[in-house]
């Protein structure tokens, strides 16, 4: 997981969980992020690969919300 700030509050952002045992990548985001001291809001592309459907892996647009005095976050 990491992220990079690009131009002032705005970044991008990466995440990944891989399955040593089977040398896979079971999840993996890629994002752009807006963060400030009141709120951080990232939208992005995920990828799961932890359920496995006859279409294959579920793909699609996510959106996190992180407020500073609230915490948490949400798809």
């Amino acid at each position: 997981s990491g992220h990079q700030f690009v131009y002032g509050n705005w970044g991008v952002a990466v995440n990944g969980i891989a399955d040593l045992e089977r040398d896979i990548i079971t999840r993996s985001e890629v994002g752009l992020l807006f963060d400030d001291d009141c709120f951080r809001v990232e939208l992005g592309w995920r990828r799961d690969n932890t359920r496995v459907r006859p279409t294959g892996p579920s793909e699609g647009v996510y959106i996190r919300l992180n407020l500073a005095t609230f915490g948490g976050s949400g798809y």
